[in-house]
């Protein structure tokens, strides 16, 4: 049976024996010239943080920039793949992420393994990878649209931004007490809807912005699941015409 958990520093001796296997297979079967050459650089960058999945020995193994949650490494032992290893290796760092308020995990994804990592819940994204290599990303926190949650409002319909005076607040703004985002803060939600000063609200998400190069995300709360996408876009739009964002909505 199959156990995840995080890899002591000592192991990772483990999972560079995983790659040398992984490149060594590819070598005999064709999809690289020279399995020596080819040890991934971002093996020795020691902040890494590991998951390793175990069955008496090291199974396979993800690595990932616990700032980021970037995946820059994932190998599987020949023997063991297609077996869901790297299926249970992303649920897990999937869960490491949510726990520390980061609803986006990335991967620079080589082009043969763009097919399993879709399978995963990943989708191509702009950015930069390394040659023959390109960015997926994989959005979390879905099951939050259409719950309701109470916000606490602390940028009330029609105040001053805090830092800059000559925006006013065309909408209510507060935060989810007890929910930390990825800025360490609590999460952040738009009130959509009513236009007066309110102290809380208690309302649906419908909708979740992910901004890009960015670990938190915001949320959108209505009372009703009637609502235009295009005024929600242009009622947020006073701060978020600053960012690159994706949105995701509550059908």
């Amino acid at each position: 049976m199959i156990r995840l958990r995080d890899m002591m520093p000592e192991e990772r001796y483990d999972a560079g024996n995983i790659i040398r296997e992984v490149l060594a297979n590819d070598a005999n079967a064709g999809h690289i010239s020279d399995s020596s050459k080819m040890m991934p650089s971002s093996f020795d960058n020691e902040n890494l943080k590991y998951i390793g999945a175990f069955d008496r020995d090291l199974k396979g193994f993800l690595a990932f920039d616990p700032e980021t949650y970037q995946i820059e490494l994932m190998y599987i032992r020949p023997q063991e793949q297609k077996q869901g290893i790297g299926r249970e290796l992303i649920q897990e760092l999937a869960a490491k992420a949510q726990q520390a308020g980061i609803y986006r995990i990335t991967a620079s994804v080589p082009e043969k393994a763009i097919a399993a990592f879709a399978s995963f819940g990943f989708e191509k994204t702009s950015g930069n990878a390394e040659k023959n290599r390109i960015m997926m990303e994989k959005l979390l926190g879905k099951e939050w649209l259409g719950r309701t949650v109470t916000v606490t409002i602390d940028r009330p319909y029609g105040s001053l931004h805090p830092f800059y005076p000559d925006t006013q607040y065309p909408l209510n703004y507060g935060y989810v007490d007890g929910m930390t985002a990825g800025d360490g803060a609590f999460q952040d939600v738009y009130v959509y809807g009513p236009e007066e000063a309110l102290e809380t609200f208690t309302g649906i998400v419908i909708a979740i912005i992910y901004r890009k190069d960015d670990s938190e995300t915001k949320w959108v709360a209505a009372s009703s699941r009637n609502f235009n996408k295009t005024d929600v876009i242009n009622a947020v739009g006073f701060t978020e015409q600053y960012f690159e964002t994706r949105f995701l909505w509550l059908e």
